[in-house]
């Protein structure tokens, strides 16, 4: 029970006596009905202006919430897009590499390239699927450069790389997804990712 309450329900039996007994039974209970309704119409005052802050406070909460959800996916994509782009800049690198370490000299050792049966390999690894029954062709020149297949090797693992580091992202949306509660764990979530750019 309120305060108001509390006073309507104290007053009322309280006003004939105060009153000298010159008001009439009908007047008493007009008088006691009154000082109770005031009463609960105060207890009512009270409990909205209780129930309008909790209410507030949820929705300030669910904003905030979602606020630093939508921070977090711009987080999130910024980090991963950029280790993206460090697995992209170090897979040219290497093919940039590929006629350091595949000359001329080897080109020419292997003048018709790879074998049938090395691209029927690559090719069933790329599918993975089985390659089949061996063929008499599978030692047959494949007409493929060294360097070309070079080239074509290191593309598919940059790829590779590509797609895992945006499984890796995510995983680290939903992680950090979890944490949004807290923005510091955001944070701490997203900088554990960060690229290392001289790294591996």
């Amino acid at each position: 029970m309120d305060i108001l309450t509390l006073v309507g329900a104290i007053a009322a039996p309280a006003v004939p006596a105060l009153l000298g007994g010159f008001l009439t039974n009908r007047t008493t209970l007009w008088i006691a009905l009154a000082a109770a309704l005031a009463g609960a119409a105060g207890g009512v005052y009270v409990t909205k202006k209780f129930w309008d802050a909790s209410e507030k406070a949820a929705v300030l909460a669910a904003a905030n919430l979602q606020e630093t959800r939508f921070i977090t996916v711009i987080k999130v994509e910024k980090v991963i897009q950029d280790r993206i782009r460090v697995v992209r800049e170090k897979a040219e690198e290497i093919i940039r590499e590929i006629p350091v370490y595949i000359t001329p000299a080897a080109e020419q050792a292997c003048p018709g390239g790879v074998p049938h049966g090395f691209v029927r390999v690559h090719d069933a690894a790329a599918r993975n699927e089985a390659a089949g029954p061996a063929a008499v062709t599978d030692a047959h020149p494949a007409g493929i450069g060294l360097a070309e297949t070079g080239r074509v090797v290191a593309g598919n693992y940059r790829e590779y790389h590509t797609c895992r580091e945006q499984v890796i992202g995510w995983n680290l949306f939903y992680a950090c997804l979890r944490a949004a509660q807290d923005p510091g764990a955001v944070d701490r979530c997203i900088n554990a990712h960060r690229p290392q750019e001289g790294g591996g």
